[in-house]
């Protein structure tokens, strides 16, 4: 089986370790990054940096870099992220899956991951795959998880891996994934049987919103959904907050509440570099 894939390179906080995490399963992965180094809303991204990052982890010149222009100001950060992520989906080219994960999320069982895409039908052309949301860090250095409001397990579905040709709707979402039955859900309940369960350490980890506050400003104001929520108040009010207040949090999510109920703090029995 042939897997490719592509990354956005605008964001170096877990940039290395997201990469590494699949790097020795794929045969190829496009970098694609603004030419003027600058995000979907025109602000200054560390592209350089994230560029450098990538060649670190590149020991077997998989790497194909493809500058792009990406800051069309008349659109919206989110048609400007769907249309970056269409162009890095084709320059990937031929091959059974095309991986499109984001820098912050991490594959923590890539042979696993490798047999249970080698198992899905010809008919699938987008896995959705579940994964741990950790939002911050603790005042004592463990994470913080997102929990159900009873500390509970909760997993976030996301699309990580499409057919190449595979149109992409909105960021990467697919046009399948409208469509009832068309489109391939590789959750708890369907993996091989009606009955299957995905182990827990098979899980993915989405470090989306662990990092210094630099940084988290930076993603903030470049980010697709940088129109869609008051994020200075945010970045204020509930992520600055966080480490010390975390077990008051309730219903935070800055765009659908409900999805994040509660925090947890963990110890990961992984190694993440941070």
């Amino acid at each position: 089986m042939r897997l490719r894939a592509y990354v956005l390179a605008a964001d170096p906080a877990w940039l290395e370790t997201s990469i590494q995490s699949y790097y020795d399963i794929v045969e190829k992965i496009v970098v694609s990054y603004d030419r003027n180094k600058v995000g979907w809303t025109g602000s200054a991204l560390p592209i350089d940096e994230c560029i450098d990052r990538a060649k670190s982890v590149d020991k077997d010149k998989k790497m194909e870099f493809a500058p792009g222009d990406f800051a069309i100001l008349s659109n919206s950060p989110m048609e400007n992220e769907t249309r970056q992520r269409r162009e890095a989906l084709a320059l990937a080219g031929d091959a059974d899956w095309v991986f499109q994960l984001d820098t912050d999320e991490v594959v923590t069982e890539p042979d696993s991951l490798l047999r249970r895409l080698a198992a899905l039908p010809a008919s699938a052309r987008c896995v959705r795959w579940p994964m741990r949301s950790l939002f911050q860090r603790a005042v004592d250095g463990r994470y913080l998880e997102v929990c159900t409001k009873r500390g509970g397990h909760v997993e976030e579905y996301f699309s990580i891996a499409v057919r190449p040709g595979t149109r992409l709707a909105e960021a990467r979402t697919t046009l399948e994934e409208t469509v009832p039955f068309r489109s391939w859900t590789l959750s708890r309940e369907s993996l091989f049987n009606p009955t299957s369960r995905l182990p827990r350490r098979e899980t993915m980890l989405h470090f989306s919103w662990v990092r210094s506050e630099e940084q988290m400003l930076r993603k903030l104001r470049s980010w697709g959904h940088a129109r869609d929520f008051d994020t200075e108040r945010y970045y204020r009010e509930i992520w600055s907050r966080a480490p010390t207040e975390w077990s008051r949090l309730r219903d935070f999510h800055p765009l659908t509440p409900a999805t994040w109920p509660a925090l947890r703090r963990v110890e990961l029995p992984y190694a993440v570099n941070w």
